[in-house]
């Protein structure tokens, strides 16, 4: 108990989910078109502040989860980490989205942002190698052919805590010729010095990726 109240104080301090969490739509009859399944598509209304790394931007929810927690306190393992890089690779990119993301309920506690764009896979691709530099995270694939872009894991931290996180992209056509993209943020947590803890991202940074798709394409998101 002593430790979920200190936990509760850390949070009250430096606050979890950051300021322009992005909505996201919850119905098919907006006008928007149908919902991508298996996602948190993005409300194309939602109003962004810049790309952010000065803070982890994690989900209330996400801190007790983290406490929760048990069989990772040993933080990252490079082995495995290598091992699922190496599944990616070798599998059709969306059929990953669906085994690995959680959705599930076994890997991990939150599926990906996404949204819709009524252009070309080739058109997202090249918005993609523009925008993929500038998360400041090393890019790790970047494949116009099975549609997956993804970066390393980077560290960052500030006084409350550390944390490292990294993108994982896909670029889907659809059965309704829209390509869907999806944007998944691999967080994890250390706070006050304790093991990295698997987090769920509040999608800013998600919501952040796909907004510069629209610009650098110049198609409205959800379109």
């Amino acid at each position: 108990m002593k430790n979920y109240i200190i936990l509760l104080s850390v949070l009250l301090l430096t606050g979890c989910a950051a300021p322009g969490a992005p909505k996201v739509r919850v119905d098919s009859n907006d006008g928007r078109g149908p919902i991508v399944p298996n996602c948190k598509n993005i409300l194309p209304a939602t109003q962004l502040t810049a790309y952010n790394t000065v803070s982890y931007h994690s989900t209330w929810s996400s801190a007790w989860m983290e406490g929760a927690q048990s069989g990772l306190r040993q933080g990252l393992r490079s082995d495995e980490d290598e091992k699922m890089w190496v599944h990616f690779e070798k599998k059709f990119a969306y059929d990953i989205m669906m085994s690995i993301f959680g959705l599930d309920g076994r890997h991990y506690p939150s599926p990906p942002y996404c949204t819709t764009f009524n252009t070309s896979t080739e058109t997202v691709d090249t918005a993609l190698k523009s925008i993929l530099p500038i998360l400041g995270n090393k890019i790790r694939t970047s494949d116009k052919r099975t549609g997956l872009y993804g970066t390393e894991f980077i560290d960052r931290e500030h006084p409350a805590a550390r944390w490292r996180d990294r993108y994982i992209i896909t670029v889907q056509r659809s059965a309704s010729k829209l390509t869907v993209v999806t944007v998944f943020r691999e967080l994890y947590i250390s706070r006050g010095g304790t093991a990295f803890e698997m987090a769920i991202s509040d999608g800013h940074n998600e919501a952040w990726i796909l907004a510069q798709i629209a610009e650098e394409t110049g198609v409205p998101v959800g379109r």
